[in-house]
């Protein structure tokens, strides 16, 4: 089966989104699993080399303007123009909205990845409030990131009918492998001087987020006197000139690590030895920042109060006020003083965990897929890989 993905939202979120990556991730699950074919649609004007690894698929670049204008022109015409040439069996958007309903060929979308919000105008972009109805009619799939998500799309749809077509697919974590005997220790004296760390992801944040949680740490060292360190992972051009130069007269700079371009299985490896994964930024999520944490055996400490895609959670993670580093450095204090408090947060956090699979979440995805095409007047299934 040959489908055309439509990678411009995930590009403009960047490879460090959850969105971008579980959505990648599940295309590379379903070449491997279901011999899918992908056309990745990218826009030149957005980095892509992260997207030129992924397995199964052909990049196709276009370009087009910035702003609402190159939306319509990517919607309208890039997307329908991409189909006549290459005759998908599917399309599937990635940005909350159908292409032009002309293409005569079956779509799926995903949609946005906030979920404590009624998508209502004032609270989207102006493309995607103003087709977000249509798109609910157009598309033969919706994928939605929870149950709470798809209530309010049958509600602002106001037709019961749309229900049959909107399939929830829960988020899952990142890939972890589990650390050698001692591996737990070398990392610590890698990234931390061979001190325990908490470990906060700072890629795509903004400046005062950086601030805010600086704040707090300079508030826990205060207090606790302790030699708990903080790495920080990730960053991007827009903040780390910002960042170094907060960190070059913050007080507690020696406590402080920070490492920019972690592998993504370095990731996971970091996420492990940590003594707790500090996630303080709000932010449309999914919750795979907290699955990571479960999944690594660690407890977390965030401000998300977006949870609908991980119900029932609140006995296996900290909440801090968002914006408020008094907050975040009292539950920073509350997890390094009770130890038996950080254990049933790490078992609770473990039992949840298990009901998030990569399984369960590209069965729903095929299973979509396969309804969106059965579904579709005289539908064809491509013969060759790809279509020329």
């Amino acid at each position: 089966m040959l489908i055309l993905l439509d990678c411009r939202p995930l590009q403009k979120m960047g490879p460090d989104n959850e969105k971008s990556r579980f959505i990648i991730s599940c295309a590379n699950i379903l070449s491997e699993e279901q011999g899918v074919e992908w056309l990745f649609l990218v826009d030149g004007a957005y980095p892509v080399d992260w997207l030129s690894g992924s397995r199964g698929h052909r990049l196709l670049t276009k370009r087009t303007l910035p702003g609402k204008v190159g939306w319509k022109i990517w919607y309208e015409w890039q997307i329908p123009l991409t189909v006549k040439k290459y005759r998908p069996d599917l399309v599937m958007t990635t940005g909350g909205v159908t292409a032009a309903a002309r293409m005569q060929v079956p779509q799926c979308v995903w949609m946005t990845a906030g979920t404590d919000k009624r998508p209502e105008k004032k609270n989207v972009t102006a493309v995607y409030s103003k087709r977000l109805a249509a798109t609910l009619q157009s598309a033969q799939v919706v994928f939605s990131f929870s149950e709470k998500q798809k209530a309010s799309l049958i509600g602002y749809a106001a037709d019961e009918q749309v229900a049959g077509k909107i399939l929830v697919v829960p988020p899952v974590a990142d890939k972890f492998l589990p650390l050698p005997p001692g591996e737990k220790e070398q990392l610590k004296e890698r990234y931390a001087e061979g001190k325990e760390y908490f470990l906060t992801a700072v890629s795509g944040v903004a400046d005062k987020e950086v601030v805010d949680l600086l704040k707090a740490f300079s508030l826990f060292k205060k207090r606790q006197r302790s030699n708990m360190q903080l790495v920080l992972a990730g960053g991007n051009p827009a903040l780390d000139r910002v960042l170094a130069g907060r960190l070059a007269t913050y007080k507690y700079r020696q406590d402080i690590h920070w490492t920019r371009h972690p592998p993504e299985q370095e990731w996971g490896r970091l996420a492990t030895a940590s003594y707790a994964i500090v996630a303080p930024f709000e932010r449309d999520s999914l919750g795979i920042h907290i699955l990571n944490a479960w999944k690594a055996g660690v407890p977390v400490i965030t401000t998300t109060t977006d949870s609908a895609c991980l119900p029932d959670i609140t006995g296996a993670v900290l909440y801090a006020q968002p914006g408020d580093p008094a907050s975040l450095a009292g539950q920073l204090m509350l997890i390094y003083k009770d130890e038996s408090l950080r254990n049933s947060l790490i078992a609770e956090g473990t039992q949840h965990g298990q009901s998030f699979s990569w399984d369960r979440s590209a069965a729903g995805i095929w299973a979509g897929i396969l309804g969106a095409v059965k579904g579709f007047p005289s539908p064809k299934i491509s013969k060759s890989p790809i279509n020329t």
